[in-house]
């Protein structure tokens, strides 16, 4: 069963269902099993939050783009963009072969001459490996892939857990906007894998916290914008969408832990309420 398969079974959908259909089956399936409600399962809406993120995030024309989020909009054309010229891009011909042929005929004709051709190459092959792009498919700036891939900080997550815990209980809409603007500013100033699990971490408690609101159309911490914020901060470290994403799973997954009712009772974090 392929993953778009098991996201549309997650949902009780028929696969390629519509994207009004998706996002009625998501809300609907959320509201019933949220942690916070009578009868909820953190397990249950963990697994129906990831498949609607993975439908949502499915290349056009699979997934209706969000209308109303210019933002997340142009963020999602230009990486289609990108990727498009990356496949279109015709991979550069091996040279390797005629070159061995070419070397050999001269060994043929003259010692010396092969002495000049190989210094040539050499000092060919220097050059390009010098060049900042080589290896990086043609990417002008390095990444940190590996990096994605680092043990994720708890003591981190439960510090924007509770940061979010706190500015949602005081009702500070506004605070709570200022303070992510203010996380992803600072992740642009000094890019950093901390900042990136402390941005991710708080958006993604605020959502889940707000109850009803995390499946609004609208707001700061709407689903689509929350996720065009986060992929877009962490591609300053990366441009491996795949473990961009396992990256925010995780990240996702620990917040859920961390406010699901078994958590609270154990003492897990600071109930502000």
């Amino acid at each position: 069963m392929s993953a778009d398969r098991s996201a549309f079974v997650i949902l009780g959908l028929e696969p390629g269902a519509e994207p009004a259909a998706i996002e009625a089956a998501y809300k609907k399936l959320i509201k019933r099993f949220h942690p916070d409600r009578k009868g909820g399962s953190a397990k249950r809406a963990a697994e129906i939050n990831r498949a609607y993120s993975e439908l949502r995030n499915r290349p056009a024309p699979e997934l209706e783009r969000d209308r109303g989020d210019e933002l997340s909009q142009a963020i999602y054309e230009r990486d289609a963009a990108i990727r498009a010229s990356r496949r279109a891009k015709p991979r550069p011909r091996s040279w390797w072969p005629v070159l061995l042929v070419a070397l050999a005929v001269a060994a043929l004709v003259d010692r010396r001459t092969v002495a000049d051709l190989t210094a040539a190459v050499s000092d060919r092959m220097g050059r390009v490996l010098d060049q900042p792009d080589f290896g990086r498919g043609g990417g002008a700036q390095a990444t940190a892939a590996a990096d994605l891939d680092a043990p994720v900080d708890a003591s981190i997550i439960a510090a924007a857990v509770i940061s979010a815990q706190q500015l949602v209980a005081a009702g500070d809409r506004d605070a709570l906007a200022e303070r992510s603007r203010r996380c992803h500013f600072q992740m642009r100033e000094q890019p950093s894998l901390e900042r990136l699990d402390r941005c991710a971490a708080f958006e993604d408690a605020v959502a889940m916290l707000q109850g009803s609101d995390l499946v609004r159309d609208d707001g700061h911490f709407r689903a689509s914008a929350v996720t065009a914020r986060q992929m877009n901060a962490a591609r300053l470290l990366s441009d491996d969408y795949l473990a961009i994403e396992a990256r925010l799973d995780q990240i996702r997954g620990r917040v859920w832990l961390m406010l699901s009712p078994t958590a609270r009772e154990a003492g897990i974090l600071l109930d502000p309420q």
